[in-house]
């Protein structure tokens, strides 16, 4: 679905976190995203590279907020539909209460793999 705009889902999908949140850091995307630290990581040094994000001075030199650059604006423009049209037949594949209970399923079980990783 995104192989003709040459970007994954995960990588789409900092990209949009940032449109939504603004500068970010990493830390702060991480948890937005409920990544792990390596795999946001390696993905924003690729967007990075291909000119969708920039790194900033943060005001205390020690935090560098992820930005989206002009590039990253246009790849979500560009990218978004197709995506959208992906979850739309995803979601059309089960009924309204199918649909619903894998929601909930899936957010029970990323706060408990949350609640595990706060034992750490």
């Amino acid at each position: 679905m995104l192989q003709p705009f040459g970007i994954k889902a995960t990588q789409l999908a900092i990209l949009v976190a940032l449109k939504n949140l603004g500068p970010a850091s990493m830390s702060a995307l991480a948890d937005t995203l409920v990544l792990d630290a390596s795999s946001l990581s390696r993905n924003v040094a690729w967007l990075t590279k291909e000119g969708f994000v920039r790194q900033s001075r943060g005001k205390d030199g020690r935090v560098r907020p992820v930005v989206l650059t002009p590039k990253g604006e246009r790849i979500i423009s560009r990218a978004y539909p197709a995506w959208s049209n992906a979850q739309k037949i995803i979601e059309g594949s089960f009924s309204d209460r199918e649909f619903n209970a894998a929601l909930t399923f899936l957010r029970r079980a990323t706060d408990a793999a949350l609640r595990v990783e706060d034992l750490d």
